[in-house]
């Protein structure tokens, strides 16, 4: 994987009509209570955010396509047992950032702003086992050492962790691929 930890400008607008969860148009209801949130100033309409974004190599030219319905969740990265992870990051942020994903093994240092590390993440055999197909984790980013404003911020990622016989079926077992791609948004609702 090839991500950067980067500032973008966030613009909500875009995902005011929309019930990602669902990821079916907002009722008149719900449009009429988003807009009256709005005028009030209670939700806002364009942030900045750190983000991770992906690229297709090295070269850090060409980031990956990600869907719309991702929001600002950072790629996602799908395992099984015994698989590694290699990660290459580079900190276009002011500040330090430091990858942690506590359902990997292995670690990674901080990175000054600007510094680009390559680190080994393993996925080591997941016990207790859920009777699930695929299970979801999350990778964040800790900002100076700050594990929940590095989340707040926006820098987390979705990890599903497939069951081995589950991977022979296309890693998205007796669930269809949409419903386990799904899951990821609905974790960065919950952590951003």
């Amino acid at each position: 994987h090839f991500i950067r930890a980067e500032l973008v400008e966030f613009d909500s607008a875009d995902t005011k009509s929309l019930d990602l969860a669902h990821d079916v148009p907002l009722d008149d209801e719900q449009l009429v209570a988003v807009r009256r949130d709005v005028a009030l100033g209670q939700l806002g309409s364009k942030y900045t955010k750190a983000v991770f974004v992906a690229y297709t190599d090295d070269t850090f030219e060409t980031p990956l396509d990600v869907p719309a319905d991702r929001g600002l969740l950072g790629p996602e990265w799908r395992v099984t047992d015994g698989d590694a992870v290699l990660v290459t990051l580079v900190n276009k942020l002011p500040l330090s950032v430091q990858l942690r994903c506590g359902a990997l093994a292995g670690t990674a240092s901080p990175l000054a702003p600007d510094e680009t590390g390559t680190f080994e993440f393993r996925a080591e055999r997941l016990e207790p086992r859920s009777p699930q197909n695929v299970q979801l984790f999350s990778y964040f980013g800790a900002i100076d050492g700050d594990e929940i404003g590095g989340m707040h911020a926006g820098l987390v990622g979705g990890l599903l962790w497939f069951a081995p016989h589950a991977l022979a079926a296309g890693r998205a077992g007796a669930r269809s691929a949409r419903d386990a791609d799904r899951e990821p948004v609905l974790l960065s609702l919950i952590h951003i």
